[in-house]
């Protein structure tokens, strides 16, 4: 049997809509993995602890890093993805509502844009109403149950917590090189050495509305990566249209396959459906794509070897927003 959680790993693979589960996967390594019955999950709903008071002294190697608040930059760019899902089993169907936000932000360099980082947060809802929740930045962890909330400071953490935010938030952690039209050839990784909770997945989830825009030309096309855990992704072949609006684009695309490879031994994704659909809006004085509305309806049936285990199916809704800082002091 799937539990909530674990279905919200299958679903958050989906352009990361369940953040905190990987966060949590990559904070506490082997605290989720793939077992004989499919998914097995122990951990709890937490992410960063703090540091015991019984052991702040033998902490005290934080002085390694002096932290200084990391600001918002005057603008930058929110994605949120809100998912209604549910998962039929042989003998029963979950459901599941959750919504993400991602913060980032993009800064120009000579053959395309470096790419930061400055929130990761996740609500689990239950009928439109948050029933769990973390947010976490580069200054802090806020973790919420209920009506009950607790925050820890980038102070109050272990060395090696504090070193996994470092490398995150508030720093360039990928480059991205583009070609005249802004399609995407080729990609580098920069930032700190070491663990980040940033990975791949969560940075292809924020180029899902950076795509090409044209100069000229009514259409063009391009190969959209949806990214998914356990090692998965879809590439969703979509079609841009211009619109009448200035720097208005609609955006349509499909697939369909019988079967995704999957890096999880024993693990297989089977007939696979996805479409796109949703417009954006190019700044042209920003050079960048600053607004957009995109859903990606999907569906899938998820093996182990000859076995069953059941059928995920859904509807994801993006949004994407230019925000300037002066319109938000809650992060």
């Amino acid at each position: 049997m799937f539990t909530r959680l674990q279905i919200g790993l299958l679903v958050g693979g989906c352009l990361a809509v369940i953040v905190a589960l990987f966060l949590l996967h990559r904070l506490r390594p082997g605290a989720l993995s793939f077992g004989s019955a499919g998914l097995q999950n122990s951990a709890e709903f937490e992410i960063l602890q703090p540091v015991r008071p019984d052991k702040r002294q033998k902490a005290s190697r934080k002085v390694e890093h002096p932290h200084v608040p990391t600001p918002f930059p005057a603008a930058y760019f929110k994605i949120t993805v809100t998912s209604k899902a549910s998962f039929k089993e042989p003998d029963r169907k979950q459901n599941l509502d959750a919504q993400c936000v991602i913060t980032y932000n993009h800064e120009k360099t000579i053959d395309g844009v470096s790419v930061s980082f400055y929130s990761l947060e996740l609500r689990m809802l239950d009928q439109g109403k948050p029933v769990e929740s973390v947010l976490v930045t580069r200054d802090k962890c806020v973790k919420s149950r209920g009506t009950i909330a607790s925050e820890s400071s980038f102070d109050d953490l272990a060395p090696d917590e504090q070193e996994k935010m470092l490398c995150a938030f508030g720093t360039n952690i990928y480059k991205v090189l583009l070609d005249a039209d802004r399609n995407e050839i080729g990609r580098e990784r920069l930032g700190r050495p070491g663990p980040s909770i940033i990975n791949e997945g969560i940075f292809d989830t924020t180029r899902i509305f950076h795509g090409p825009y044209p100069s000229t030309g009514e259409t063009w096309k391009r190969s959209m990566r949806i990214p998914m855990e356990m090692g998965l992704h879809i590439d969703c072949p979509v079609t841009y249209t211009r619109g009448t609006g200035p720097g208005s684009v609609a955006l349509a695309g499909n697939l369909e396959t019988n079967q995704l490879a999957s890096a999880t031994e024993g693990v297989s994704i089977q007939r696979v459906s996805c479409d796109i659909s949703g417009t954006e809006t190019f700044d042209q004085k920003l050079g960048d794509y600053t607004a957009g509305n995109l859903t990606i309806r999907f569906g899938f049936q998820v093996m182990e070897k000859d076995s069953y285990l059941g059928t995920l199916e859904g509807e994801l809704d993006l949004l994407l927003e230019r925000v300037s800082a002066r319109r938000t002091n809650s992060n």
